[in-house]
């Protein structure tokens, strides 16, 4: 993506990291291809994510900054050499943040990292196990990595659970069925009971973050029912009809 990353979020070059992080989640809640219909969308998303993934990163920002005093290049990390004691690692080892998004942690892999050494930049491979969580630490030798989830524009992440916004259609909440839901390892079905309201939580269990040495996380999809923006004559016409055919008041419910 050409351009600056700046602009793409709408911030200041001198913009902290949670004012970064607040401008993504306003903008990816915006263009998210699943919250907008419009054809532009999906790329404007697709800018923005990069932008986020480039500024969140230390590296990264002062190259996109054109600096040469950020850390040395590779995969995201920052480096904080540290020597007073603390509980963890042995005080003379390096500490390193590790940014992974959800799927990245979910699916696991080898990864390389760049790091400094007094004999220039080193590049090793460290196997992230699948299902990583924030705040793990990962060991190779001399460094010790300290895992970092990014925030993401669909899920929400509470240790190994997850949690995903599950868009449904007025006549598919009241009649209920069968929905698809999109998770870290693929799509699938859920059945909506009939009469969900927005804010009906459904869990799908073992479809959150894996874990290697126990049960895994669950996924909760969370019922939030959509009203299409435009209708056709026809449509408002079935509308108005379903109004003077119900007594419904969801203002007088207990």
């Amino acid at each position: 993506m050409s351009g600056d990353y700046y602009t793409v979020l709408g911030v200041d070059r001198d913009a902290s990291a949670a004012e970064i992080q607040r401008a993504y989640r306003r903008l990816a809640r915006r263009y998210h291809p699943d919250l907008n219909d419009d054809p532009a969308a999906e790329e404007a998303f697709q800018r923005i994510t990069e932008a986020y993934q480039a500024l969140s990163d230390l590296a990264r920002r002062a190259r996109h900054d054109g600096r040469r005093d950020g850390p040395l290049p590779g995969r995201p990390i920052r480096v904080k050499n540290r020597h007073a004691p603390r509980p963890g690692p042995a005080p003379t080892d390096p500490e390193a943040e590790l940014a992974l998004t959800v799927e990245d942690a979910y699916h696991g892999g080898p990864w390389r990292v760049t790091m400094p050494t007094p004999a220039g930049p080193r590049t090793r491979t460290v196997d992230v196990p699948a299902g990583a969580t924030d705040g793990q630490r990962l060991r190779v030798p001399g460094l010790c990595l300290v895992v970092r989830v990014l925030p993401h524009a669909r899920y929400r992440l509470d240790g190994r659970d997850l949690a995903v916004d599950l868009p449904v259609a007025p006549w598919e909440a009241a009649l209920g069925g069968s929905v698809p839901v999109d998770t870290p390892g693929g799509s699938v079905r859920v059945d909506l009971p009939p009469g969900s309201s927005t804010g009906r939580r459904l869990r799908l269990p073992g479809r959150g973050l894996p874990n290697p040495t126990g049960p895994p996380g669950d996924l909760y999809a969370e019922v939030r029912i959509v009203v299409p923006a435009r209708s056709s004559p026809r449509e408002r016409d079935l509308w108005q009809r379903l109004a003077e055919e119900s007594s419904f008041d969801p203002r007088t419910l207990p």
